[in-house]
């Protein structure tokens, strides 16, 4: 991702992740799960719901995933 054909973007939670990605189109987003004002897995939605193209990767530091198959619903 550090060569001059991408561009990478961060945000330091889900409403500046929602805020960026309603401006610009991305090709893929890493969110983490667990983020400090909504949940990885919302933004995750909310964003698909609005470019069903992207690609979405959901991360987490947590020792014990407890929304497997939430995703997938």
């Amino acid at each position: 991702l550090l060569t001059p054909h991408h561009e990478v973007r961060t945000a330091v939670d889900g409403k500046s992740t929602l805020s960026a990605t309603s401006v610009r189109r991305f090709d893929i987003a890493l969110i983490d799960l667990g983020m400090p004002d909504l949940p990885g897995d919302r933004v995750a939605r909310r964003r698909q719901e609005a470019d069903p193209t992207l690609v979405t990767i959901l991360l987490t530091g947590w020792a014990e995933v407890v929304m497997v198959g939430r995703w997938h619903g």
